[in-house]
C-alpha cells in the first residue's frame, strides 16, 4: 500500500508541475471517481504537441549495433 501511495503523489505532483490547477493528489488515483481521473487525462492530454509542432528529437548518443 505505501508503494501505490508513493505512486500516487508522485504522478500528483508531476501533473501539477505541468500546470494542473484542479484539486489532485495521491486519493485522485487511487480512490476518486471517473470524472476526476477523465479530468486529469484530458488535461495532459492538450498538453502534448500538436502533430503540426514537429518537435526534432535528437540522438542520446547511444549507439545500435546489430550484432
Amino acid at each position: 500500500m505505501a508503494a501505490r501511495f508513493h505512486l500516487g503523489a508522485s504522478i500528483a505532483q508531476a501533473c501539477k508541475s505541468v500546470g494542473y490547477k484542479g484539486d489532485i493528489g495521491y486519493q485522485t488515483f487511487l480512490y476518486s471517481s471517473e470524472a476526476d481521473v477523465r479530468r486529469v487525462l484530458m488535461f495532459l492530454i492538450e498538453k502534448l504537441p500538436k502533430e503540426s509542432e514537429k518537435i526534432s528529437i535528437e540522438p542520446s548518443g547511444l549507439s545500435y549495433s546489430s550484432e
